[in-house]
């Protein structure tokens, strides 16, 4: 988790180099991680791409990746938040160790331990060939040794978490193989960015290390994904079904961070508070929320007269091949207004108009343990078809923008009211299985999006319901649309930074 592999933000306005989409949304996850595994006794790694100038993966000098991480730049200084957890856990005397790999110029290193000395597993590296090291003939190559993640001494670390190794500490290297098996490591868990690259590598000569287990944690990495990358074009360095082999070969386990971590943390994360001083979680109060941008990851066409969406990618193809629908059902849209800053700042088309809301994937309030730990992975796409989305419009109601719903910040609702049952079958059609485990885990059984400003019809006849102003979220706590329970109840969006709400919704749906 350095500056080069996390997008640009507040927090890292000066990185980038390398970005990997929503690199930054996984800092508070992988904090809690190193936390909780010091606070059990555990060893925690904190490693570092250090690449000279003149590295071999650049493409200046022939290789695949633009220039990052360069040695000495803040480029490869830590995140921000990240960097403050390691110092902070160094200070308390925990066992924590920084790590540096990629910093011989002829040859790079994704994983944090050696590559075995054959021709296989270098394969997937960049690497400056000379007359002692063809590719062909890497057996006894002298620069195997060069690759892994080393530790190297810094005389400035206490004060400096970003301090840079002493001229001469790679000559009293000590590699993190052999720290962790001096400090009786058995287990590896591994997370951060880029998770198609080097966590994935990591996993896979952990195993070649010779450690018992090997756990790649999904929802704490995220994936880099170079398009035309690879020797089949896949994004990824080497077949994607050579690496599924490697990974079944090798027992290599693919789990959710929730696997390991306590029930009190995961739902801290899992239900942030809207106002930190409450504390409350659900039904007290809903999200916060964030919205990711799934215009280019998604394919998905709109049939207005069915209220209908289907998707096509590469995500989509994922939730076919487990048994799950790649389609769904929308909102009517609504007119929306925004202001210029804020279209900015969310990087939305000038030509969105109107927004509506989809409804997660039709199958998707079903999922089996082995999907649901899929697609706890909460790329923009995944979180589009799992958990729902908005979609823009432009004026010719042609779709402009996509935005999946995922844990973050960003939508923010008001205190929890009491929904009212004469009014549930006003919306048949739109109420969805809830999908997200924690509100799944209070019993709510399905939601539904109300429109800015929209008027409900009572079932029966009678006096209207204006439900909010501002677009809600309304919960049942029963599957059947007749039945009622006093749990039953809506949110109000208290803040919508993805659009600026209108009073009321004027637009219909669309022919």
């Amino acid at each position: 988790m350095q500056n080069d592999f996390v997008p640009v933000d507040a927090l890292n306005p000066k990185g980038g180099a390398f970005a990997v989409p929503e690199g930054n949304g996984i800092a508070p996850l992988i904090v809690e991680l190193a936390e909780y595994f010091a606070s059990k006794g555990g060893v925690v790694a904190a490693c570092r791409d250090y690449h000279p100038d003149d590295h071999c993966s650049f493409i200046p000098n022939g290789g695949d990746f633009p220039q990052h991480c360069v040695q000495g730049s803040i480029g490869s200084h830590f995140y921000k938040p990240i960097g403050t957890c390691v110092q902070n856990l160094r200070q308390q005397g925990h066992r924590v160790e920084v790590v540096f790999k990629g910093f011989h110029e002829d040859v790079d290193s994704f994983g944090c331990f050696e590559y075995p000395n054959a021709e296989p597993s270098f394969q997937r590296l960049s690497y400056r060939g000379d007359n002692c090291c063809e590719r062909p003939n890497l057996h006894g190559c002298s620069l195997s040794a060069w690759t892994g993640a080393c530790i190297l001494r810094r005389s400035n670390q206490k004060a400096d978490v970003n301090a840079p190794p002493d001229v001469l500490s790679a000559h009293r290297r000590e590699t993190l193989g052999s720290w962790f098996k001096r400090e009786g490591v058995r287990r590896v868990f591994a997370c951060g960015l880029a998770a198609d690259f080097c966590v994935l590598d990591t996993v896979l000569n952990a195993k070649a290390e010779g450690f018992q287990e090997a756990y790649l944690l999904m929802d704490a990495g995220r994936a880099a994904y170079l398009p035309g990358l690879g020797e089949v074009g896949s994004g990824f360095v080497q077949d994607p079904v050579k690496l599924k082999e490697m990974m079944v070969e090798k027992n290599i386990r693919l789990i959710p961070a929730a696997a390991v971590l306590p029930a009190a943390t995961q739902a801290k994360l899992a239900a942030p508070a809207v106002n930190g001083k409450t504390g409350k979680h659900f039904p007290q109060q809903l999200g916060p929320f964030a919205l990711l941008s799934a215009t280019s990851a998604l394919v998905l066409s709109l049939d207005f007269a069915a209220g209908q969406w289907t998707a096509s990618g590469a995500a989509a193809d994922e939730l076919l091949s487990r048994g799950f629908e790649a389609r769904g059902s929308f909102a009517p849209p609504f007119k929306m207004t925004i202001d210029a800053p804020t279209r900015e700042n969310l990087k939305l088309s000038e030509e969105a108009v109107f927004c509506a809301w989809c409804n997660p994937s039709e199958s998707t309030g079903n999922l089996n343990g082995r999907a649901e730990a899929y697609l706890s992975t909460v790329s923009s796409s995944a979180a589009f078809l799992v958990n729902g989305g908005f979609v823009y419009l432009n004026k010719d109601q042609e779709l402009v923008d996509v935005r999946g719903v995922s844990i973050g910040s960003g939508l923010s609702y008001g205190a929890p009211s009491r929904w009212k049952a004469d009014f549930s079958t006003a919306l048949v059609g739109r109420w969805h299985p809830v999908t997200l485990p924690y509100l799944l885990k209070t019993g709510a059984k399905l939601f539904a999006w109300i429109n800015p400003g929209e008027v409900l019809a009572p079932q029966g006849g009678g006096e209207p319901w204006k439900v909010c102003d501002h677009g809600a979220f309304a919960y049942l706590f029963h599957a059947s649309l007749s039945e009622q329970d006093d749990r039953d109840l809506f949110f109000e969006l208290e803040a919508l930074h993805a659009c600026d709400m209108p009073r009321k919704c004027t637009l219909p749906v669309p022919e």
